[in-house]
């Protein structure tokens, strides 16, 4: 473009006066015109053409410096001076954050609750709460695995007939996720004694004894790590999956950080 303007001034300028050329040579002073070669040829024109042919001249090098496609137009531009720096390249967009995995809660209803087939109202209440059942067994406890499952009550008078108890029948072993189900787990449980715990509870309404409580329910998120690697050791007996509600659950979390 710059080439095409700077022949059209070459033609112009074999039929412009003298004024034609102090127009042109003002034009280019100015940074409107941008060949110094075009003001050499528009001084040996023709006396006669006036005014308007210089003005005609200046136009046309105002419409090449707008073009703007020489880099020599590009540095005159006021908003682009020539010492300006090259703009830094864009940075590349952040990588969301990895989703923190679901907390979880091992829960289980005991020999005595098995036996009185409360296992289905237990399930109803975690998931009528809300929360993801992603593990489920049947099992016939050892009294090596009960009292693992106690181990924090070895040496204490009561442990014994703890493991006797939990080894006497089968259990119904589960885990379940979902944001603070341990510590909401333990408040839907009740208290250990049942007698002290309130109505609403499971133990509350589904128990009197404290022998014979019905539901086991992890108090700490280090105690249900450990009971459910102990309760579930194999590969993938705990599911992984993506619920229906994944998106949106994920959008909350990730409001609430």
């Amino acid at each position: 473009m710059f080439r095409r303007a700077s022949v059209a001034l070459l033609r112009l300028g074999g039929a412009a006066s003298s004024t034609s050329g102090a127009a042109a040579r003002h034009a280019v002073a100015t940074g409107l015109a941008p060949a110094p070669r075009a003001i050499a040829t528009l001084g040996g024109a023709d006396a006669g053409a006036g005014a308007a042919r210089a003005a005609a001249l200046a136009a046309l090098a105002a419409g090449a410096f707008a073009l703007g496609s020489s880099p020599l137009l590009l540095s005159a531009r006021a908003d682009a001076p020539a010492d300006a720096a090259p703009a830094p390249p864009a940075a590349p967009p952040a990588r969301a954050a990895p989703a923190a995995a679901p907390e979880r809660s091992f829960i289980m209803v005991k020999p005595d609750g098995v036996e009185r087939r409360l296992v289905s109202e237990v399930v109803r209440r975690f998931e009528c709460r809300g929360y993801r059942l992603a593990a489920a067994k049947v099992a016939l406890p050892t009294p090596q695995v009960a009292d693992e499952h106690y181990a924090e009550h070895r040496g204490k008078p009561f442990q014994p007939s703890l493991v006797e108890f939990l080894s006497s029948g089968p259990v119904f072993a589960m885990v379940w996720e979902g944001a603070g189900v341990v510590k909401a787990g333990r408040a839907m449980i009740g208290a250990t004694n049942p007698q002290a715990s309130a109505p609403g509870t499971i133990r509350g309404d589904l128990c009197v004894a404290t022998s014979r409580n019905v539901i086991h329910g992890s108090d700490s998120a280090e105690s249900a790590a450990r009971e459910i690697a102990l309760w579930f050791p194999g590969a993938g007996e705990v599911v992984d999956f993506a619920p229906t509600d994944a998106k949106h659950t994920l959008a909350h979390a990730a409001a609430a950080a």
